[in-house]
């Protein structure tokens, strides 16, 4: 787990605004919310975690954040500039600043380029370097990330599960990006490779300065690397705060939920159950419910949490959660045994093992 860099923050790097992304269904007739109100910020030298299920809507706002997809509604501030509001030709100059890593590096990579070709992209498209010049910060690239120079003619196909993923990082950071959006960088890799390229990540982060947001289902992993993290559900973040903070005590049951099917050593030991566990289906996007969208798998619910939307709204400090139980709202969750029938099922205080 990555301490704390909250105390001189200064001026977030990238700033997310109530961001809304829908998409048309039926020619018009339906609409699939995928990203509903979203705000977030994340500052110079910082990984915040975007985490939770397939379809809560991560990918979309990393997308929305790179600007390969236009939001409905919102604004993304990216170094000072306002980039929903910038035109294909203004925001040029922006991308370099901006990068990404992908899930699968085999598939980002083009199979019929070197590798050095590969890293130098973003340098071609966005620097004016003669060849030496571009030569030597490919070489430079290479070498941050633990790549020999041998291989700077090989083709991706050639390579190695970690050697790919490590020229994918290589042409991220060839541009000297502010901000590079890791979009599941490291779930396609075994649990060896995967601790390298973890370790890689941080190192880099350290030593350039760079934020990452940080997009995975991934929680053992998002311990080690993310400072902050935001827990999102159809759409919409539920909970916000630092990493610590949020494994060792959850607010939002559904956070509670994805912990307790991270997978633990200590818990297979012991040969225990989940102690929180969500019934029923997702609601689907295209009609969402009128209360909180966790309502009916909640083992928390009381009748209220069906009657009106919750916001996200501060818990302590540094810390959001959208449980109207959590925040103040209603009755507050207890963990203890004496509650209702749902809250028994909790009967120790909630752990997750580093």
């Amino acid at each position: 787990m990555q301490s704390d860099i909250t105390e001189s923050r200064g001026e977030p790097l990238l700033k997310v605004r109530q961001i809304v992304k829908h998409f048309s269904l039926r020619r018009g007739k339906k609409v699939l919310t995928a990203v509903n109100q979203v705000s977030f910020a994340v500052w110079p030298g910082e990984t915040l975690a975007l985490v939770g299920e397939s379809g809560s809507g991560k990918t979309t706002i990393g997308r929305c954040v790179l600007q390969t997809l236009p939001v409905t509604a919102g604004e993304i501030w990216f170094d000072g500039h306002n980039i929903t509001q910038m035109s294909q030709r203004d925001l040029r100059p922006l991308r370099a600043g901006m990068q990404v890593v992908f899930q699968d590096p085999l598939d980002s990579l083009n199979p019929k380029m070197q590798v050095g070709t590969i890293i130098d992209e973003p340098l071609r498209e966005h620097f004016q370097l003669t060849p030496p010049e571009r030569l030597a910060q490919v070489l430079l690239a290479m070498n941050r990330v633990g790549l020999e120079q041998d291989i700077v003619h090989a083709y991706p196909g050639q390579l190695t599960p970690s050697q790919q993923q490590r020229v994918a990082i290589a042409r991220a950071i060839a541009s000297k990006p502010k901000l590079i959006v890791l979009d599941e960088p490291t779930s396609s890799l075994d649990p060896l490779i995967r601790s390298e390229i973890l370790h890689l990540l941080i190192n880099l982060q350290r030593e350039l300065g760079i934020s990452y947001l940080l997009i995975s289902h991934d929680l053992v992993s998002v311990r080690h690397i993310a400072h902050r993290i935001a827990v999102m559900y159809l759409g919409e973040i539920v909970e916000l705060g630092p990493i610590g903070l949020v494994y060792d005590n959850p607010l939002f049951p559904y956070t509670r939920a994805l912990l307790e099917l991270a997978p633990s050593i200590e818990k297979k030991l012991a040969g225990e159950e989940p102690r929180v566990q969500l019934t029923g289906e997702i609601p689907s996007p295209v009609d969402l419910p009128k209360g909180c969208y966790l309502a009916s798998r909640c083992p928390f619910v009381l009748a209220e949490c069906s009657q009106q939307h919750p916001k996200l709204e501060p818990v302590g400090s540094g810390r959001l959660s959208r449980c109207l139980r959590e925040t103040g709202k209603l009755p507050a969750i207890t963990y203890d045994g004496q509650g209702d029938a749902a809250e028994a099922k909790l009967a120790r205080p909630f752990h997750v093992i580093e």
